[in-house]
């Protein structure tokens, strides 16, 4: 009992602990729900760890209940020995009491320190949890889940969550004799339906059909095929088809066919949950059996229409048959050995279920179709590369904590010496009146950063600014000295074009011509005077 577990401590130290701990599990979410996860893989182990914290606060929260609620009246008692309402043995004896306990307590933590798993990292991180950095303590909580084996494992196919894996399934699939007996009729059927009649005769084509205008149109030529599972012939046009159900006759739904639908569903009931811990799956399936349910009875599930009529009918007429007609039923559905009707129901139940599933993780079904046919026109090498760069990818740190990692390190570089000749070292004071601890981040340089006013200035002739200048097209002058941004250098080298286009010589416009007389014209009216034979 929770009397039992920590029976060392009071129950208001319980109380007080697990009130504290509860605090600490709402602080965690806060903070998980400030900084979104950048990737798939981060996000997916932000879920569970969310997750976590919420199986905890209820943990918590139903102990608190149970102390609260105090069956033993044990709460009672104590409240009125530490608020005085013994007399002076008693409460002599109670404090001895609890001196031993104390005593007791240490010695067992002392002894098994040692031996349990994981505990003094575990009680490192909740001392010093709030002491440090978002991500490093995420960091910490992620490797105490996965000592206790609470985090998920993907396979290699499926990515970290990106991608589903049902190559068992499909294994499995192939396997299902009846399917592909169906599946094989189906396409004799329709080679059949495609083939020309032999009784027909085909007349001789005429001149005039050979010409352009009269030629048969595409839709004469070729049959259009609708997605169906008797299409099934890979793994790839497997997931596109697999939970089309409907089409399958209901009579080759076997058992066989039952421990199939059940793979597939506790595949996809796993992958939910590895992928979505913080939603209910349970809620969902249930509210899907209770819809299923009474579409059952109002016959409205697809692709058990039927069956489902062939069922009332037999019911009805079940009263109205005699014994012998009974009896020679009976013996014919033991030679047949068809599955009963609720076994049927089961089928139809998971078909529903999975179809469900499908729809919530669409984008991962499809991306898996569209990675596969990606694969097949990639070589061994290209693979390899493309696995190692998703995992760098979803490893990567946040830009959040790149920055961070950088301020501390100039935090750390500005609080001890800093050398500023081969043996000699500068003084903190002298480090900061000179503003070596202040940064400049110039964009011009790739966001590269300078420390100090000097440093700053001096890097606009250096060869890094001089070649993003360069980049940029616009000549490192005097006038660019003290611009770090690329927006603001490229619109101050416009303004500059445009002012020295209204700063050159017009000859046809400010060009001024002179007569005999010393009249001064400009030179467009000269010549046109001139022309008119006016000067």
């Amino acid at each position: 009992s929770i009397y039992s577990c920590v029976a060392a401590m009071s129950l208001v130290e319980q109380i007080r602990s697990l009130h504290s701990d509860l605090e600490r599990h709402i602080l965690r979410i806060s903070d998980e729900l400030q900084h979104k996860a950048p990737t798939k893989k981060q996000s997916i182990h932000q879920d569970h760890r969310i997750n976590h914290n919420l199986a905890q606060i209820q943990t918590n929260a139903h102990n608190l209940l149970t102390l609260h609620q105090d069956p033993h009246h044990a709460l009672k008692s104590e409240i009125n020995a530490l608020a005085s309402k013994y007399d002076l043995n008693d409460t002599i004896h109670l404090f001895e009491k609890e001196i031993r306990n104390v005593q007791m307590r240490l010695s067992t933590n002392s002894e098994t320190q040692g031996s349990a798993g994981g505990g003094t990292l575990h009680e490192r991180t909740e001392q010093r949890r709030f002491d440090l950095p978002f991500y490093e303590r995420i960091q910490l909580e992620q490797q105490i889940l996965e000592r206790r084996q609470l985090m998920p494992s993907f396979t290699s196919e499926e990515r970290y969550g990106k991608y589903v894996d049902l190559n068992e399934n499909y294994m499995e699939y192939l396997q299902l004799r009846k399917i592909h007996h169906q599946q094989k009729t189906n396409h004799q059927e329709a080679a059949k339906d495609t083939s020309p009649s032999p009784s027909v005769k085909q007349e001789p084509q005429e001149e005039h059909d050979t010409h352009p205008g009269n030629a048969p149109t595409s839709n004469d030529t070729t049959t259009t095929t609708t997605p169906s599972i008797t299409q099934i012939t890979d793994y790839t046009s497997y997931l596109k088809y697999f939970n089309r159900f409907h089409e399958i006759d209901v009579h080759n739904k076997d058992n066989d066919y039952l421990q199939y639908l059940k793979g597939l569903h506790n595949y996809f009931i796993d992958f939910f949950k590895r992928t979505q811990p913080l939603s209910d799956i349970q809620d969902i399936m249930q509210k899907t059996e209770k819809k299923f349910e009474h579409d059952w009875k109002e016959n409205l599930v697809i692709g058990w229409e039927k069956f489902l009529e062939e069922q009332h009918k037999q019911q009805g007429n079940a009263h109205n048959q005699p014994n012998a007609q009974k009896k020679k039923k009976a013996r014919r559905g033991r030679k047949r050995k068809r599955p009963s009707v609720d076994t049927y129901h089961e089928i139809a139940l998971l078909e529903v279920k999975i179809n469900r599933m499908v729809e919530m993780i669409a984008e991962e079904i499809e991306a898996t179709q569209n990675y596969l046919q990606k694969k097949q026109t990639l070589t061994w090498e290209e693979l390899q590369a493309e696995v190692q760069r998703d995992e760098e990818l979803e490893d990567a740190i946040p830009q959040e904590e790149k920055e961070r990692q950088q301020r501390e390190k100039a935090d750390e570089s500005s609080k001890s010496s800093h050398s500023f000749g081969s043996d000699r070292s500068m003084p903190v004071w002298l480090y900061k009146r000179r503003g070596l601890n202040i940064e400049y981040v110039c964009e011009i340089c790739g966001n590269y950063s300078y420390w100090g006013p000097v440093s700053f200035r001096r890097h606009f002739q250096e060869w890094r600014h001089q070649h993003g200048m360069k980049c940029l097209r616009v000549p490192n002058t005097k006038h660019f000295d003290g611009i770090t941004s690329i927006k603001e250098a490229l619109e101050l080298w416009d303004q500059m074009q445009n002012l020295k286009q209204d700063q050159e010589f017009n000859a046809a416009e400010e060009m001024e011509m002179e007569d005999d007389q010393g009249n001064v014209y400009d030179r467009k009216t000269y010549e046109d005077l001139k022309k008119q034979g006016l000067l």
